[in-house]
């Protein structure tokens, strides 16, 4: 139990001084964070794509890939899941 103790403590240390020697980059921050913030739209062939609902309305979706964006209709969208925990901590933020 002591030696898990030190290794957390040690740890710890070691990722706080990292955090100040070693800057995070601010484009990185945006991208991680866009990575976490994915949409998940379930298609009815089956199919399930990962990427940003950038607009929507009752007949369709914009969605925004890594690769480039492009529109769907939502009757070939069996369910759609946004991520709505992480936009809301965004707002708040």
């Amino acid at each position: 139990m002591l030696k898990f103790l030190i290794g957390c403590v040690i740890g710890a240390l070691l990722t706080v001084t990292a955090y100040f020697l070693f800057p995070i980059d601010p484009r990185l921050q945006i991208e991680i964070g866009r990575l976490l913030d994915r949409d998940t739209l379930y298609l009815n062939n089956g199919h399930i794509i990962e990427g940003w609902i950038v607009r929507e309305n009752e007949q369709e979706l914009l969605v925004e890939l890594e690769t480039g964006s492009f529109s769907i209709r939502r009757s070939d969208c069996n369910m759609l899941r946004k991520n709505t925990f992480l936009r809301y901590i965004r707002q708040l933020i």
